[in-house]
């Protein structure tokens, strides 16, 4: 069916079924009017990520942060740092992503500066969300070391109760130590003639060296248990300054959300009649375009009752009055004969077969008497 003839068969439907929409965008704008006042704020943050600054890290961070916005957890941070509802939170806020970029709508109809805090709250708890795991990963690890350090401090200390020394390297370094200061003083005395006092030194060398050599075996042992403490004190350093780096990534993220946030202002009345009556518009033309589809399947056009009405002005418009029928060269009617007029001879006697029928009728006939 060519499609002239099928709008022109759906004519009557068609016209029926615009107003859907029209009627849709006219209450619309009709609720639109009556509607209170609405006020609105938005921010745009890049997304910062709690472990890496490339852009792959970042764009899962957002991505993140949106999936995170429909948390009730999240809503309910928000919505307390607004002093709002949970439900009214969940209906004021639209969070979309571009890339590693996320944008926070708030449309609300208190006041004030309401809206531009409840973009804050919900960048904030958004974020709070997407740095919890980086941060609690941080904080195990810090416990974890700080688990090992106190285990191998506890090491420590048992062996030197055990061995009834205390520091022992520190011991070792610092008789090694003393020991060479002596040898140097006994080498003085010798070399001027001191002799008492050279072997006063001597007494006192014999005694460093036998408390040395005391300590030389518990050496390894102190080393092995002293780099074990060392290690974990180590891991304490870095866990603790992974932790501090991502809460300072934290904060000053929240402080960029802060700063990005733009002030509440009144949405103007034009904005929205546009938006919503679009929007209206749009759902009032699927419905017409469904409602077309039902009447098809459940009433087609090719009904010939319906075909007949929806083609009743396309056949008046079409009429035109008669020429007069045509003539041939030979100057016979060539009019077909289904057109000719009730009552008139189908084939008049001047044809072929009107004379020859006449002529057998002629014959045929009896003469009177």
């Amino acid at each position: 069916m060519e499609l002239l003839t099928f709008l022109r068969r759906r004519r009557h439907r068609l016209e029926a079924l615009l107003l859907v929409p029209l009627l849709a965008v006219a209450a619309t704008v009709a609720l639109t009017l009556q509607a209170p006042d609405r006020y609105v704020s938005s921010a745009t943050l890049r997304m910062p990520s709690p472990d890496a600054s490339y852009r792959a890290a970042r764009v899962d961070a957002a991505t993140s942060f949106v999936d995170a916005a429909d948390d009730p957890e999240v809503l309910g941070r928000a919505a307390e740092g607004a002093g709002l509802p949970v439900a009214e939170v969940d209906d004021a806020v639209t969070v979309r992503r571009e890339g590693e970029v996320v944008t926070v709508d708030a449309a609300t109809t208190s006041p004030g500066s309401t809206a531009a805090v409840l973009v804050t709250s919900t960048l904030e708890a958004g974020l709070d969300e997407v740095f919890a795991p980086a941060l609690a990963e941080s904080a195990a690890a810090l416990a974890v070391a700080s688990e090992r350090a106190t285990a191998a401090e506890d090491d420590l200390a048992a062996y030197e109760a055990e061995v009834g020394q205390i520091g022992v390297l520190d011991q070792y370094r610092a008789i090694t130590a003393s020991l060479g200061d002596l040898r140097a003083q006994r080498a003085a005395a010798r070399g001027d003639g001191r002799t008492g006092e050279a072997a006063a030194l001597t007494e006192l060398i014999d005694q460093g060296d036998e408390q040395r050599l005391a300590l030389e075996p518990l050496i390894p042992e102190y080393r092995r248990l002293a780099a074990a403490l060392d290690r974990a004190e180590a891991q304490i350093t870095d866990a603790q300054r992974q932790l501090d780096d991502r809460r300072a990534a934290l904060d000053g993220a929240k402080a960029e959300a802060l700063r990005v946030t733009s002030p509440t202002a009144q949405e103007s009345v034009s904005a929205q009649l546009a938006e919503r009556s679009l929007a209206a518009g749009a759902v009032g033309l699927l419905l017409a375009a469904a409602a077309l589809g039902v009447l098809e399947v459940v009433r087609p056009v090719d009904d010939p009752d319906e075909v007949a009405d929806a083609d009743d002005d396309a056949h008046d418009r079409a009429a035109a009055p008669d020429p007069g029928p045509a003539r041939s060269e030979a100057g016979r009617d060539d009019r077909d004969p289904s057109s000719a007029p009730p009552g008139a001879d189908a084939d008049p006697g001047g044809t072929a077969a009107g004379r020859s029928g006449g002529a057998a009728d002629a014959v045929t006939t009896p003469v009177g008497g």
